[in-house]
């Protein structure tokens, strides 16, 4: 008899991840509203940065939009109003440091937790977003391409490219010296209308912007998303710095075929074994969607104690320099 419940329960696995191979991870964007004269934001920020930890420049994109609440003096308010009005009033910001979490109704960065981070870390998406950019002179080239591996919800979506700061050393009335992902400026005022691909394909479109040194910032780069403009959720986003999107679902079987964890079921421990992957990390999430843990790897073999966790269905995500591949396994 156990030997039948075992094989219904890697049956009912087979549905929810087979359709792994028709999405990629999906970054947690991060619009985060604040005010350099700001009190509160001073006190809050830092904290709130110290929880995002390793899912920065991983697992998440993080813009940093200055309101006119509750000072216009704001210095990186002042350096662009008009834009960083009409998104704090797409949101309906009345008071800072708020942040919408993929497009979500905005709440205090005090309420943001590690668990609510790691939540949305969680998500899948059917479109992915791959973004280079090369310095042409003073100029900046950029090129996405957004490439579609799923079906993708009916909506009315909007591409958004806005140029940010990544790192500004500027000492602030507030008392805050470092501010991280300035908004600059978009690409194209209020986005442009996006229609995806069909499944298999991708899109393409290039900008150029000036390669900005204002506010003695040490890199500028593109944050790009998608979002449901009827319901604001963010479809993906993306950046130069991550890891290079699977060229087709098929692409994306390969990585996760090069994936094996045994044993399966396991007890005690679970054995990660790669082939021929330049990995860099791995993360634990159970069937919730919630992450476990997260180690880095340095071998092709690693052992991973499971102690503590409960009997039940997990999933193992594997971060590569090609992208990203998926196994799952059962603890019993």
């Amino acid at each position: 008899m156990k030997n039948f419940v075992l094989k219904v329960c890697l049956l009912a696995l087979y549905a929810p991840f087979s359709l792994v191979a028709q999405t990629v991870p999906k970054y947690v964007l991060l619009e985060h509203f604040t005010n350099s004269r700001c009190g509160n934001c001073a006190a809050s920020n830092p904290a709130f940065y110290a929880r995002l930890g390793s899912l920065f420049g991983e697992n998440a994109h993080h813009i940093t939009i200055h309101s006119r609440v509750p000072y216009t003096s704001c210095l990186f308010y002042q350096g662009n109003t008009a834009p960083q009005d009409t998104r704090a009033d797409f949101y309906g910001v009345v008071g800072t440091p708020v942040v919408s979490l993929n497009g979500g109704a905005v709440q205090s960065v005090s309420n943001v937790s590690v668990g609510i981070l790691q939540g949305e870390a969680a998500k899948r998406s059917p479109i992915g977003i791959q973004v280079t950019e090369s310095l042409s002179g003073s100029n900046v080239n950029a090129t996405i391409q957004v490439k579609t591996y799923g079906v993708v919800p009916a909506g009315a979506y909007k591409l958004y490219a806005a140029q940010v700061l990544k790192r500004v050393n500027q000492a602030t009335p507030n008392g805050e010296s470092i501010h991280y992902d300035v908004f600059r400026k978009w690409m194209v005022n209020d986005g442009i209308a996006f229609t995806p691909a069909a499944i298999g394909s991708s899109l393409s479109i290039s900008y150029t912007y000036p390669n900005e040194t204002i506010w003695s910032s040490n890199e500028n780069y593109l944050v790009v998303f998608i979002q449901n403009t009827a319901t604001k959720e963010v479809l993906n986003s993306g950046t130069k710095f991550d890891p290079t999107l699977p060229a087709s679902t098929q692409e994306a079987n390969l990585l996760s075929q090069k994936i094996h964890v045994y044993p399966n079921p396991a007890t005690t421990d679970l054995t990660l074994e790669l082939d021929d992957l330049n990995a860099a990390s791995f993360s634990i999430f159970n069937a919730q969607g919630q992450m476990i843990e997260k180690q880095s790897i340095t071998s092709a073999k690693k052992t991973v104690s499971l102690a503590g966790y409960a009997k039940g269905i997990y999933w193992i995500r594997v971060q590569t320099q090609d992208g990203f591949g998926n196994q799952s396994f059962v603890v019993e």
